[in-house]
């Protein structure tokens, strides 16, 4: 079906999870700490802004900030691993187009009259631009629409494929059937 393939780096997902993890960590410690410490790194000041009295300090901060990020992380990778799909690849070409099932796009297949323009960059990343993002994005379901749309619709960004060993065969297939159809 495809001439060329890849699938998600699974060491590479665990290494941004594993982050995620210790700053998780991190900030479950710093509730405690502040929890712990409170009256010795703790002042109550009168505010005249909102005239009441007001706690500022190293805890505040820490125990305020600890729970943004307590909740936050756990969102955010939850929506991230909703993303990935590990039965189909990431990313394919054949001579009809290309197959994009990642940054969002969920087992989409674009032919080559989507793009207006392929441009490969000095580093060797392809940067498609598709003719019609609007299109496109309006076919993609749940919560990525307004992501995809701000990206491809309203900033007009290319999709971007990195020059690495996954990519190398992929970019030279998208570079041979975008030159065959457009000569």
């Amino acid at each position: 079906m495809y001439e060329a393939e890849t699938y998600l780096d699974k060491r590479k997902i665990k290494k941004v999870y594993s982050v995620g993890l210790i700053l998780f960590l991190l900030s479950i410690g710093s509730i405690f700490w502040a929890n712990a410490n409170w009256d010795a790194y703790t002042e109550t000041r009168y505010s005249l802004k909102y005239g009441t009295n007001v706690q500022t300090g190293l805890a505040p901060i820490l125990y305020g900030w600890g729970w943004a990020f307590a909740i936050a992380i756990p969102v955010i990778y939850g929506l991230m691993w909703l993303s990935f799909d590990f039965k189909n690849p990431s990313f394919a070409v054949n001579k009809d187009g290309i197959f994009i099932n990642r940054e969002l796009f969920k087992k989409t297949f674009l032919p080559w009259k989507e793009f207006d323009r392929i441009e490969e960059q000095d580093n060797g990343v392809l940067w498609l631009y598709m003719k019609d993002p609007a299109k496109i994005v309006s076919q993609q379901l749940g919560f990525r629409k307004p992501f995809l749309k701000q990206t491809y619709v309203k900033d007009k960004s290319p999709i971007s494929l990195e020059n690495d060993n996954d990519f190398v065969q992929i970019n030279a297939l998208i570079l041979k059937y975008w030159n065959k159809a457009h000569v």
